[in-house]
């Protein structure tokens, strides 16, 4: 519940209880001098408001509402009984109570009550629900100071059996230091109608018994929560002790409640020496950055108050609804610098180069001041360097954006950041490092830097191969001749228009070469026209079946387009050409075209395989592309010249993407066996293509025993002389064991693993025989 000004009873009157909320008018807080005064009345002429909150400072736990509580800077409390502890556990189970410990003078300590309903000469912790005694009626039950809520325990008395000492505490205290002894009570009755009370708090010390300070209420009976405190200086260093005396006359009905008895150092201190108090001053350690900030909390209107003005605060002062109180208070006592020195300059890489941007930074932590201005240099500084943090971002047209380490970036939360593989299209972009210290929050330091992508000179060529049967199953055949042929390559570039860039005529042996190129992206028109040409002029009677991309050596995949010319990208990650050129750094020799003199077939056959499996001849082959295709009809021959008709494989027909296709000979003939694909379109015509060879000899049986088996296999190859290699792999296709040129007819291999297990065996010809043994 909100707190109540103790003058509310003059406004609302004396029985009727009411909550009043609090706002803050944010001026600056201003230091005041000499002594606190003890008044949180209002009307009272000594009340004094620093933050101007509604709460007197004598009753105001945070003086200057920068959600740091004053005890967290540096205004100590020594002691705080505030009730709200677990009691223990009574001997008998029975609720417990507070009492004096014999002999007296050794402290303030738990013991049980004589009875359930009236505690007589003892004291009962107790709050609003009445859950730690069962109270006979609801007129002691009612919230406790400390937070008002009903679960806040407080301190119930019985005050006409209790009258004398009822609370000590011995304290240290130190010479000339000030203090502030405090606590809060009300009359026992939530009515207020019970009888008037009359209590005292002393200051002794213990050596001499000298009174050194003490306050008293009066007769007093109140509904209200009131503060009753004294300031006092201490004399000497030493031993002293904090007593509450009730001084109460009346036999009955005086019964009261106490709650958060504090001892408080009022000598809150001046971390950075300008002349106001730290509970007082928004900016404790004069380095820049809001109390209310570095504590953990947030301030966006930069005034110094917690939140945003103007605040609400609870009863005792404390800013609500705005977070706060949670954080640790150690940044505002000490100073913290960061400086930054030395920036990340821009970088500069070729295409596929790395590049790295450094930032250097240093920070310092200090407790130490001249005047009021933090001294980074004192000898007690501590260097804070290693908890900065640095954070990485990159701009590459679109507005910056948080770089994460992976793909081309490391170090994206370091004072490093590296590039490797750098691509041309970085060119020109920015980085950006964001510098932070978790000491002072309000440091925030940013630096920019531009990075240079340039290409480097490059080779870029290929071969031009002739395909005499226009299927152009595969690159790799007879060159052809460019000089007979009257061929040239077209270098166009991406720029608009496509301007051809340069043109290179191809020699005897079908090669083609530019030199000394920049990184960039290209397109490799074939041609025969010696200007150049950016679309594909073939020769008289020749046709364009295939290109080659442009990739690094031994890479001759297709595009996918057979219109004579390639599209690549050339930057620094080709192959290194050192020992070949002197100028050029890498090379791009790969792009390779095929023409033929046969009108090419609408299927572009890109590969025909053959395996063995057991006894049968497995058959496997792709397409890159099918237009009006009808069926694939399998041939085969003993002779290579002698064809007969297997089988038919039906088309897909019309497709630009990979398609497989499988055939198996299930009786293939002893010796040689020779296959070809007869490939049909839809209007009759075809075309074949190349011709592959198996040997199958039935002399050469592979026969494993036990099989199925539960422990070692032997295997008997007849005409073991040509295997080259055996290998064991299980269902998943885990490789088991493998084995090189055979000794002897006889294999001896271990127990396989349960299940199925395909022993493959190849010969020196590249054909290979499978044979499938059950493990058990």
């Amino acid at each position: 519940m909100g707190r109540i000004l103790p003058s509310f009873r003059l406004i609302c009157g004396a029985f009727l209880i009411c909550s009043l909320a609090f706002t803050s008018s944010h001026k600056m807080p201003r230091p005041v001098a000499g002594m606190m005064m003890d008044s949180c009345d209002p009307l009272d002429p000594s009340f004094v408001d620093s933050d101007n909150d509604g709460v007197g400072n004598d009753c105001d736990v945070d003086d200057d509402n920068d959600g740091i509580l004053d005890s967290d800077e540096g205004c100590e409390t020594l002691f705080s009984s505030e009730f709200k502890g677990t009691f223990g556990v009574s001997p008998d189970a029975s609720p417990f109570y507070r009492d004096l410990e014999t002999p007296p003078g050794t402290g303030y300590s738990y013991g049980p009550g004589t009875n359930g309903n009236n505690a007589a000469g003892k004291y009962t912790v107790t709050n609003r629900q009445g859950a730690i005694l069962n109270h006979p009626a609801a007129i002691w039950e009612y919230p406790g100071h400390t937070d008002g809520s009903d679960t806040d325990c407080f301190l119930l008395v019985n005050g006409s059996t209790s009258v004398g000492t009822f609370f000590r505490e011995d304290i240290t205290l130190t010479a000339a230091n000030g203090y502030r002894y405090q606590m809060w009570h009300k009359g026992g009755w939530n009515q207020g109608t019970g009888g008037a009370y009359n209590l005292r708090i002393e200051i002794r010390r213990i050596s001499d018994n000298v009174l050194i300070a003490s306050a008293a209420t009066g007769r007093i009976s109140d509904a209200l929560w009131r503060s009753l405190s004294v300031d006092f200086t201490a004399p000497s260093s030493g031993a002293f002790r904090a007593t509450l005396v009730n001084t109460s006359t009346q036999a009955g009905g005086n019964d009261f409640s106490i709650d958060d008895i504090t001892l408080t150092n009022t000598n809150c201190g001046d971390f950075d020496g300008d002349g106001i108090a730290n509970n007082f001053d928004t900016d404790s350690d004069n380095d820049g950055c809001p109390d209310a900030v570095e504590a953990g909390g947030t301030d966006p209107d930069g005034d110094g108050i917690l939140g945003i003005s103007p605040v609400q605060v609870d009863e005792n002062g404390r800013v609500t609804g705005q977070g706060g109180y949670a954080g640790s208070s150690q940044n505002v006592k000490n100073a913290t610098r960061m400086l930054i020195s030395a920036a990340p300059g821009d970088q500069s890489t070729e295409s596929g180069g790395s590049a790295t941007f450094t930032v250097s930074a240093n920070a310092t932590s200090t407790a130490a001041y001249t005047g009021s201005v933090p001294n980074y240099s004192d000898a007690g500084a501590t260097d804070v360097s290693g908890t900065i943090r640095y954070r990485w971002q990159e701009n590459t047209g679109s507005g910056f954006t948080d770089i994460t380490d992976g793909g081309i970036y490391s170090g994206a939360t370091t004072a490093s950041l590296t590039l490797t593989g750098v691509p041309l299209a970085k060119n020109g972009a920015t980085y950006r490092v964001l510098v932070t210290h978790p000491d002072n929050v309000c440091i925030a330091e940013q630096r920019d830097a531009v990075l240079t992508v340039t290409g480097c000179l490059m080779d870029i060529g290929g071969t031009i191969y002739d395909d005499s049967t226009g299927i152009a199953d595969g690159v790799g055949g007879p060159a052809a001749n460019g000089t007979a042929l009257g061929l040239y390559v077209s270098l166009v570039t991406a720029a608009p228009g496509n301007p051809v860039l340069a043109v290179a005529p191809v020699d005897a042996a079908g090669t083609f070469l530019f030199s000394d190129m920049q990184a960039g992206t290209y397109k490799l028109v074939l041609g025969s026209n010696p200007a150049g040409s950016v679309t594909s002029e073939m020769p008289t009677g020749y046709f364009a079946i295939r290109e080659g991309a442009a990739v690094v050596s031994g890479d001759g995949a297709g595009d996918g387009r057979v219109d004579g010319a390639i599209g690549f990208t050339a930057d620094c990650n080709g192959i290194s050409r050192e020992n070949a050129r002197t100028t050029a750094d890498v090379g791009y020799l790969d792009n390779n075209f095929v023409i033929s003199a046969e009108d090419p077939m609408p299927v572009t056959l890109i590969s025909f395989l053959l395996s063995k499996t057991e006894n049968n001849v497995h058959l496997t082959w792709k397409t890159s592309s099918e237009t009006n295709s009808d069926y694939f009809e399998v041939q085969h021959s003993v002779d290579g010249k002698n064809w007969s008709k297997l089988g038919a494989v039906q088309a897909n027909g019309e497709s630009a993407a990979t398609q497989t296709y499988f055939y198996d000979d299930r009786q293939p003939a002893a010796g040689e066996n020779f296959y070809r694909l007869k490939m049909v379109d839809r209007d009759g015509t075809f075309a074949y293509s190349g011709i592959r060879n198996t040997l199958t000899d039935r002399n050469e049986m592979i026969v494993a025993y036990p099989n199925p088996s539960e422990g070692p296999v032997q295997v008997k190859i007849t005409g073991w002389q040509k295997v080259r290699s055996v290998w064991a792999f299980d269902a998943s296709g885990r490789k088991l064991f493998e084995t090189g040129r055979l000794q002897s007819a006889i294999l001896s291999l271990p127990a396989l693993v349960k299940g199925l297990n395909v022993l493959t065996v190849r010969y020196e010809d590249g054909t290979t025989a499978t044979v499938r043994v059950a493990g058990r």
